[in-house]
């Protein structure tokens, strides 16, 4: 994963209990891995939605 940019965020706590319960279900991703894909995974609904 080369060209990375490191951000810092302040979530909710119930964001942090969302992120948690998918921690559990990809127990193999790291924390890092599991944002990424829930950003990503947001950026394609907003997409969709503009369309």
């Amino acid at each position: 994963m080369d060209n990375l940019i490191r951000a810092n965020i302040v979530i909710t706590p119930e964001i942090r209990d969302e992120i948690q319960k998918l921690k559990q279900k990809y127990y193999d991703k790291s924390y890092a891995e599991i944002y990424r894909m829930v950003i990503k995974e947001g950026l394609k609904v907003i997409k969709k939605s503009k369309n």
